[in-house]
């Protein structure tokens, strides 16, 4: 086993071609043969420069939220390399999907170089190669998530008990072209009554929401999956 050796030493940008040199730690050896027996390349100089960090959002959050405030550490990397591609560089890029976020996302991202037309450079050094990011995902006006309560009137047959109530979705965004008659709701939403007089057995029904007026409720459900469990007193 033998290495080849370029001798770079004291070359200067541009091309060169140059033989190829093979030392060998194992003795004594021959060289049969080397192909190719030279190699041709080419030198640039190494360049160094500073660039802000841009952030490339994708996606949208949840409906009924929007994206609030973003901060990036570090905000400004340094990016070397090959002059050539350097000078190549537009900006650096850490691109975060928020799509359908509805919670703030704080996330180590990967930087990319790109140049003028978007396309992601290789070949050079970011330092760092990672920034962390931490963007504010809020209600927006208007909308509120709370949770869904059963509201049940009556009371199974005879001899007969409640084991377990449950509901689907567990929570609802509301919406009013007022954000005050949202804001003023409790964190919870109740059902329309269900009557539970006489039951026997389990129940599965869809029921509506008691809404106050000009309050809907955000996506094409408007009514929630209740299930009542009814067991035998022992």
């Amino acid at each position: 086993t033998g290495t080849i050796i370029y001798p770079f030493t004291d070359l200067e940008a541009g091309e060169h071609t140059l033989p190829i040199q093979v030392e060998s730690g194992l003795g004594p050896f021959r060289i049969v043969q080397v192909t190719p027996e030279e190699v041709t390349f080419e030198l640039e100089p190494r360049a160094v420069r500073e660039f802000p960090v841009t952030a490339q959002i994708e996606g949208q959050p949840a409906l009924g939220f929007q994206t609030d405030e973003l901060r990036m550490t570090p905000d400004s990397v340094t990016v070397s390399g090959p002059q050539s591609l350097v000078l190549q560089v537009e900006q650096v890029t850490a691109v975060l999907d928020i799509e359908d976020a509805s919670e703030p996302i704080s996330r180590e991202v990967e930087l990319r170089a790109v140049d003028a037309d978007g396309n992601v450079l290789s070949g050079l050094t970011i330092e760092p190669a990672l920034v962390s990011i931490e963007q504010s995902i809020r209600q927006a006006g208007g909308y509120r998530t709370v949770a869904v309560r059963v509201e049940t009137i009556g009371t199974p047959a005879s001899g007969f008990r409640v084991t377990s109530i449950s509901v689907s979705p567990t929570v609802v965004v509301l919406f009013s072209t007022d954000p005050q008659i949202v804001a003023s709701l409790p964190g919870f939403v109740s059902t329309l009554p269900l009557d539970l007089t006489n039951l026997e057995e389990n129940l599965e029904t869809r029921l509506a929401l008691n809404l106050p007026e000009g309050v809907i409720v955000v996506g094409e459900e408007q009514s929630v999956e209740v299930a009542i469990g009814i067991a035998p007193i022992e």
